[in-house]
């Protein structure tokens, strides 16, 4: 779980049949660069529709 004061997220094991793991990650070191906005945004979408499915699914 990550929390802030604004809120938190909970990440879980989802179940299923998954590639293996090896054959889809390179086995060498590798970076991304990602803007700090761009990924702010994208946590807050994020957010937002687990947000709106936790209210459907309540209701």
């Amino acid at each position: 779980m990550f929390e802030t004061e604004n809120g938190y997220m909970l990440v879980g094991i989802t179940n299923g049949n998954f590639p293996d793991y090896e054959s889809v990650i390179p086995n060498y070191n590798s970076y991304i660069k990602i803007k700090k906005e761009a990924l702010l945004k994208a946590v807050k979408r994020t957010s937002i529709i687990n947000e709106i499915t936790r209210i459907i699914t309540t209701h």
